[in-house]
């Protein structure tokens, strides 16, 4: 009995040891997909790189996702499939 407690107990540490972690205060966990003039100044998302920083900005007569720069160096990213890696934006890429 006290093996299959201690297996699970172990399980259970695990898994939360590779559990995303939760988004810093203020940080922004789902970015605007689609721009329109009530989201000019808005954090959006054209290609899926949380490396790459984007932004609704007025383009001539419409509103697009523009490009305005690389993320911070260590903002925290996915570079591949493999779960418990520390990955992270260097330079505007997932490393």
């Amino acid at each position: 009995m006290r093996a299959i407690f201690a297996t699970s107990i172990a399980a259970a540490i695990a898994l939360v040891a590779c559990a995303e972690p939760p988004p810093a205060v203020g940080e922004v966990t789902q970015a605007i997909v689609e721009c329109n003039q009530a989201t000019v100044g808005q954090p959006c998302d054209t290609d899926d790189d949380v490396c790459t920083r984007e932004e609704c900005q007025v383009v001539g007569p419409g509103v697009a996702c523009v490009a305005i720069g690389a993320a911070a160096d260590g903002t925290a990213c996915g570079s591949d499939g493999v779960p418990c890696t520390l990955d992270a934006c260097q330079a505007g890429a997932c490393v």
